[in-house]
Formats: C-alpha cells, structure tokens, sequence
C-alpha cells in the first residue's frame, strides 16, 4: 500500500517512479527490484478561463 501526506495535484506532478527492492534474510541473501510507475489523474478542481473573459460576434443571415 502506497499512502501520501498531502492530496497530489497533476497539475504541479503528472507521475511517480518509485523503485521497490525486497530482500531475504537467508544465506546467500537474495533480493529483487521493481520499478513502479504511478501516473497521477487529473480531476476537475479548475473551471476553466477563457481569454478574453466576454467575446462579442455578428451573425449575419
């Protein structure tokens, strides 16, 4: 299991890599590594903006 401290935001980090390494304790010890990649989803926690804030248009028919 994986737990963090603070809510992650993808805006600021879009993904982790994480290397995870478990050994023995036997003799000859023995060991194995394993990257884990862990892509973080974006929510909609931003409306969105528009520039310029108000746009004016004709329609002619």
């Amino acid at each position: 299991m994986v737990t963090v401290n603070k809510q992650l935001d993808r805006e600021t980090v879009s993904g982790y890599s994480l290397a995870v390494r478990a050994l023995d304790s036997g003799v000859p010890s023995m060991s194995s590594t394993v990257m884990v990649n862990i892509d973080i989803s974006d929510i909609n926690d931003s409306p969105p903006t528009f520039t310029p804030a108000n746009l004016t248009t004709v329609i002619q028919v």
